[in-house]
Protein backbone atom coordinates (compact mmCIF):
# COMPACT_ATOMS: atom_id res chain seq x y z
CA UNK A 1 0.00 0.00 0.00
CA UNK A 2 1.38 3.54 -1.58
CA UNK A 3 0.33 6.82 0.40
CA UNK A 4 -0.66 9.33 -2.47
CA UNK A 5 2.61 11.10 -3.89
CA UNK A 6 1.93 14.35 -5.79
CA UNK A 7 4.96 15.85 -7.84
CA UNK A 8 6.77 18.45 -6.07
CA UNK A 9 9.89 19.47 -7.56
CA UNK A 10 11.97 16.87 -5.79
CA UNK A 11 12.80 13.38 -5.45
CA UNK A 12 10.30 11.12 -4.57
CA UNK A 13 10.36 7.39 -3.73
CA UNK A 14 7.24 6.34 -2.21
CA UNK A 15 7.68 3.77 0.06
CA UNK A 16 5.06 1.42 0.57
CA UNK A 17 3.24 0.08 4.03
CA UNK A 18 4.43 -3.94 3.82
CA UNK A 19 2.74 -6.40 6.23
CA UNK A 20 2.71 -10.10 6.91
CA UNK A 21 -0.42 -12.30 5.51
CA UNK A 22 -2.15 -12.19 8.98
CA UNK A 23 -1.54 -8.19 9.41
CA UNK A 24 1.45 -7.76 10.67
CA UNK A 25 3.56 -4.45 9.79
CA UNK A 26 7.13 -5.19 9.46
CA UNK A 27 10.20 -2.99 9.37
CA UNK A 28 12.08 -1.70 6.79
CA UNK A 29 15.78 -2.08 6.89
CA UNK A 30 14.93 -4.86 9.72
CA UNK A 31 12.33 -7.15 8.09
CA UNK A 32 13.39 -5.62 4.13
CA UNK A 33 15.04 -3.74 1.53
CA UNK A 34 13.32 -1.77 -1.17
CA UNK A 35 15.27 -1.54 -4.76
CA UNK A 36 14.22 1.20 -6.88
CA UNK A 37 15.20 1.17 -10.68
CA UNK A 38 18.00 3.57 -11.44
CA UNK A 39 15.15 6.22 -12.61
CA UNK A 40 14.27 10.07 -12.53
CA UNK A 41 11.98 10.13 -9.94
CA UNK A 42 11.48 14.05 -9.56
CA UNK A 43 8.81 13.93 -12.07
CA UNK A 44 5.31 13.17 -12.64
CA UNK A 45 4.74 9.51 -13.77
CA UNK A 46 2.68 6.17 -13.77
CA UNK A 47 3.45 2.83 -12.58
CA UNK A 48 7.39 3.86 -11.37
CA UNK A 49 8.92 0.32 -10.06
CA UNK A 50 9.80 -0.49 -6.60
CA UNK A 51 11.26 -4.05 -5.52
CA UNK A 52 10.31 -5.37 -2.10
CA UNK A 53 13.36 -7.60 -0.44
CA UNK A 54 12.82 -9.58 2.10
CA UNK A 55 15.91 -10.32 4.32
CA UNK A 56 16.67 -11.75 7.38
CA UNK A 57 13.73 -14.57 8.82
CA UNK A 58 12.05 -13.42 5.50
CA UNK A 59 13.17 -14.51 1.91
CA UNK A 60 12.33 -14.05 -1.78
CA UNK A 61 10.57 -10.91 -2.76
CA UNK A 62 7.62 -8.84 -4.94
CA UNK A 63 7.92 -5.56 -7.55
CA UNK A 64 5.51 -2.76 -7.17
CA UNK A 65 4.71 0.45 -8.91
CA UNK A 66 3.51 3.58 -7.82
CA UNK A 67 2.22 6.66 -9.09
CA UNK A 68 3.72 10.74 -9.12
CA UNK A 69 0.52 11.85 -9.62
CA UNK A 70 0.18 15.53 -11.65
CA UNK A 71 0.14 18.81 -9.34
CA UNK A 72 -2.84 20.60 -10.09
CA UNK A 73 -2.19 24.03 -11.21
CA UNK A 74 -4.59 25.97 -9.12
CA UNK A 75 -2.27 25.93 -6.12
CA UNK A 76 -0.28 28.38 -7.79
CA UNK A 77 -0.62 31.97 -5.99
CA UNK A 78 -0.40 35.63 -8.06
CA UNK A 79 1.51 38.63 -6.52
CA UNK A 80 2.32 41.71 -7.62
CA UNK A 81 6.11 42.46 -8.85
CA UNK A 82 8.55 45.29 -7.46
CA UNK A 83 6.92 48.41 -8.55
CA UNK A 84 3.41 47.53 -8.39
CA UNK A 85 0.56 48.34 -6.19
CA UNK A 86 -2.52 46.69 -5.06
CA UNK A 87 -5.43 49.12 -3.84
CA UNK A 88 -5.38 48.28 0.41
CA UNK A 89 -8.36 46.01 1.01
CA UNK A 90 -8.52 44.81 -2.42
CA UNK A 91 -5.14 42.23 -2.72
CA UNK A 92 -5.31 38.69 -4.30
CA UNK A 93 -6.30 37.61 -0.87
CA UNK A 94 -9.29 39.23 -1.24
CA UNK A 95 -12.86 38.83 -3.62
CA UNK A 96 -11.92 42.06 -5.82
CA UNK A 97 -8.16 42.11 -6.74
CA UNK A 98 -7.18 45.51 -7.75
CA UNK A 99 -3.65 46.95 -9.03
CA UNK A 100 -2.69 50.71 -9.90
CA UNK A 101 -1.95 51.12 -13.77
CA UNK A 102 1.77 51.93 -14.48
CA UNK A 103 1.90 52.68 -17.84
CA UNK A 104 2.97 49.41 -19.62
CA UNK A 105 1.13 45.72 -19.24
CA UNK A 106 1.23 44.41 -15.64
CA UNK A 107 2.42 41.00 -15.52
CA UNK A 108 2.45 39.23 -11.88
CA UNK A 109 4.86 37.34 -10.12
CA UNK A 110 2.81 33.48 -10.54
CA UNK A 111 4.40 30.60 -7.90
CA UNK A 112 3.37 27.43 -6.76
CA UNK A 113 5.92 27.73 -3.65
CA UNK A 114 7.31 24.09 -1.66
CA UNK A 115 9.51 24.10 0.97
CA UNK A 116 10.44 27.54 -0.06
CA UNK A 117 11.18 27.11 -3.16
CA UNK A 118 9.08 27.89 -6.80
CA UNK A 119 8.54 24.89 -8.75
CA UNK A 120 6.51 26.05 -11.17
CA UNK A 121 9.18 27.27 -13.96
CA UNK A 122 8.93 28.61 -16.98
CA UNK A 123 8.37 25.47 -18.95
CA UNK A 124 5.46 24.00 -17.06
CA UNK A 125 2.73 25.96 -17.99
CA UNK A 126 1.51 28.16 -21.07
CA UNK A 127 0.85 31.66 -19.28
CA UNK A 128 -2.00 34.28 -21.06
CA UNK A 129 -2.91 37.38 -20.16
CA UNK A 130 -5.81 39.75 -21.40
CA UNK A 131 -6.57 43.72 -20.58
CA UNK A 132 -3.45 44.07 -18.61
CA UNK A 133 -2.06 47.53 -20.02
CA UNK A 134 -5.10 50.24 -19.56
CA UNK A 135 -7.50 50.39 -16.78
CA UNK A 136 -10.45 48.11 -16.86
CA UNK A 137 -10.73 44.27 -16.67
CA UNK A 138 -7.65 42.18 -16.52
CA UNK A 139 -6.91 38.60 -16.56
CA UNK A 140 -4.34 36.32 -16.68
CA UNK A 141 -4.55 32.27 -17.44
CA UNK A 142 -2.05 29.41 -16.43
CA UNK A 143 -2.69 26.73 -18.25
CA UNK A 144 -0.53 23.62 -17.35
CA UNK A 145 1.46 21.76 -20.26
CA UNK A 146 0.53 18.07 -19.07
CA UNK A 147 4.02 16.84 -17.80
CA UNK A 148 3.95 17.47 -14.19
CA UNK A 149 0.79 19.54 -13.97
CA UNK A 150 -2.72 19.75 -15.04
CA UNK A 151 -5.66 21.74 -15.46
CA UNK A 152 -5.54 25.48 -16.04
CA UNK A 153 -6.57 28.78 -13.77
CA UNK A 154 -7.31 32.26 -14.37
CA UNK A 155 -7.25 35.28 -11.73
CA UNK A 156 -9.15 38.03 -12.79
CA UNK A 157 -7.99 41.88 -11.54
CA UNK A 158 -8.84 44.95 -11.97
CA UNK A 159 -6.06 47.81 -13.13
CA UNK A 160 -7.23 50.88 -11.50
CA UNK A 161 -6.50 54.25 -13.02
CA UNK A 162 -3.70 55.94 -11.51
CA UNK A 163 -4.42 59.20 -9.80
CA UNK A 164 -2.55 62.25 -11.67
CA UNK A 165 -1.01 64.60 -9.56
CA UNK A 166 1.09 67.89 -9.94
CA UNK A 167 4.23 65.96 -10.08
CA UNK A 168 3.26 64.37 -13.17
CA UNK A 169 3.35 67.39 -14.97
CA UNK A 170 6.32 69.11 -16.45
CA UNK A 171 6.91 72.59 -15.40
CA UNK A 172 5.52 74.84 -17.86
CA UNK A 173 7.76 77.42 -19.29
CA UNK A 174 7.49 81.51 -19.23
CA UNK A 175 5.26 83.09 -22.13
CA UNK A 176 5.58 85.86 -24.24
CA UNK A 177 2.80 87.93 -24.65
CA UNK A 178 1.34 88.04 -28.19
CA UNK A 179 -1.86 90.03 -27.80
CA UNK A 180 -3.60 86.21 -29.04
CA UNK A 181 -5.14 83.49 -27.10
CA UNK A 182 -1.87 81.45 -25.72
CA UNK A 183 -2.27 77.43 -25.33
CA UNK A 184 0.77 76.36 -24.30
CA UNK A 185 1.08 72.03 -24.99
CA UNK A 186 1.38 69.82 -21.64
CA UNK A 187 4.22 67.30 -21.02
CA UNK A 188 2.65 64.89 -18.36
CA UNK A 189 5.05 61.75 -17.92
CA UNK A 190 4.13 58.39 -15.67
CA UNK A 191 7.93 57.71 -14.53
CA UNK A 192 9.49 57.70 -18.25
CA UNK A 193 6.20 56.94 -19.89
CA UNK A 194 4.78 60.34 -21.80
CA UNK A 195 0.68 60.26 -21.54
CA UNK A 196 -1.04 60.79 -24.64
CA UNK A 197 -3.60 63.83 -24.57
CA UNK A 198 -7.19 62.24 -25.39
CA UNK A 199 -6.07 59.10 -24.37
CA UNK A 200 -5.02 59.31 -20.95
CA UNK A 201 -6.03 62.70 -20.08
CA UNK A 202 -8.11 65.52 -21.26
CA UNK A 203 -7.11 69.37 -20.98
CA UNK A 204 -10.09 71.77 -19.93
Amino acid sequence: VFATTVYNGTEQKAEPTVTTYDGNKLTKDVDYKLVYPDEDYTLAANNKKVSVIGIRKYVNGLDRTFNIDKRNVNMVTFSAKEGQTWIEGHTPADETPQIVFTGSAIELDIADIVNDKNILTTDEATITYAGNINAGEASVTVKSNGVNYQGEKTFNYTVVAKEMTADDITAIPEQTYTGCEIKPSLTIKYGEIKLVEGDDYDVT
